[in-house]
């Protein structure tokens, strides 16, 4: 899996952590069908995430 970091539209999956088993199968499924995948790998917990969604 890649987390998209291109300046085209993409699809922001939000999901807690404990349940990455059950949602990262499905981030894998779409991102084989050709849609980009935004998801929170490498943000901290305490870090703002403003700063990395383009909202």
């Amino acid at each position: 899996m890649r987390v998209y970091k291109g300046e085209n539209p993409y699809i922001f999956v939000s999901y807690a952590h404990k349940d990455k088993d059950i949602v990262y199968p499905v981030i894998e499924e779409l991102q084989n069908r050709g849609y980009r995948i935004w998801y929170d790998e490498g943000i901290e917990a305490s870090e703002e995430w403003a700063e990395y969604l383009r909202i």
